[in-house]
C-alpha cells in the first residue's frame, strides 16, 4: 500500500509539472562570474526550486541525476566565446556589459524538457527547464553589437541562435547541440 501511493504521489507530481515550479524560481539572485573563465556568462538562478524539481523527477524516473549544485541560464556558452566572440571581446568586458543588469533579466519556464544521446553502448539523459526571456536575448543582442563595434565578423555569431535554459540534472553528464540534444520547445517531455 505505502508503495502504491508513493508511485501515485510521483505520477501526479510529474504530470502537472507546473505545479513543482514555484515562484521562488523567479527570485532575484546575485551576479556571478562562476564560468568567467570558459568564457561563459550565466544568469544565477535559484538552485533551491530547481533542486525540488530534480528530486521528483529522480522519483519519476528511478535515476539519481548528477548535478552542479547550482542553477543557472546561460547566456553566452564558452564555445561562442572561444569561437567568436574571444576573439575580439575579453571575458571581463562581456562581464562588465552585462552584469548591472543580467539578473535583472525576466524569464517564463515553458516545460521540462529531456534529451538523450548514445554515449558508447548506453543511452544517456538530460533534464532541463526550457525558458523564453527576451531580456537575455536583448542582452546578446548588445554584446553581439559590440563584437560588431570593435570588428568582429558578423558571421561567426548569431544572437537569436540562442536556446535559454536551466539544466536539472543529468544520468552522466550535461548534453549539448553538438551531441544532437537542443534544449527548446521540440524536447519538451511528452507527460506534460
Amino acid at each position: 500500500m505505502k508503495l502504491a501511493l508513493l508511485v501515485l504521489i510521483t505520477t501526479i507530481s510529474i504530470n502537472s509539472w507546473a505545479q513543482l515550479i514555484d515562484s521562488s524560481i523567479y527570485k532575484k539572485m546575485p551576479y556571478t562570474n562562476l564560468y568567467a573563465g570558459s568564457g561563459a556568462l550565466v544568469m544565477n538562478i535559484n538552485y533551491t526550486a530547481v533542486k525540488k524539481i530534480r528530486l521528483a523527477l529522480e522519483k519519476s524516473t528511478g535515476s539519481i541525476l548528477k548535478n552542479r549544485g547550482e542553477a543557472h541560464i546561460t547566456v553566452i556558452t564558452p564555445p561562442e566565446f572561444q569561437n567568436s566572440l574571444g576573439l575580439i571581446l575579453s571575458s571581463k568586458e562581456i562581464h562588465q556589459l552585462a552584469k548591472k543588469r543580467i539578473q535583472d533579466a525576466k524569464f517564463s519556464v515553458i516545460c521540462i524538457g529531456e534529451g538523450k544521446a548514445q554515449i558508447g553502448a548506453k543511452w544517456e539523459k538530460t533534464y532541463f527547464l526550457v525558458v523564453e526571456s527576451n531580456d537575455l536575448i536583448n542582452l546578446r543582442h548588445e554584446i553581439y553589437s559590440e563584437y560588431l563595434q570593435k570588428g568582429g565578423d558578423a558571421k561567426l555569431f548569431d544572437p537569436d541562435q540562442y536556446h535559454p535554459h536551466i539544466t536539472i540534472g543529468f544520468t552522466k553528464k550535461d548534453l549539448h547541440p553538438h551531441q544532437g540534444v537542443v534544449k527548446n520547445v521540440t524536447s519538451c517531455r511528452d507527460d506534460q
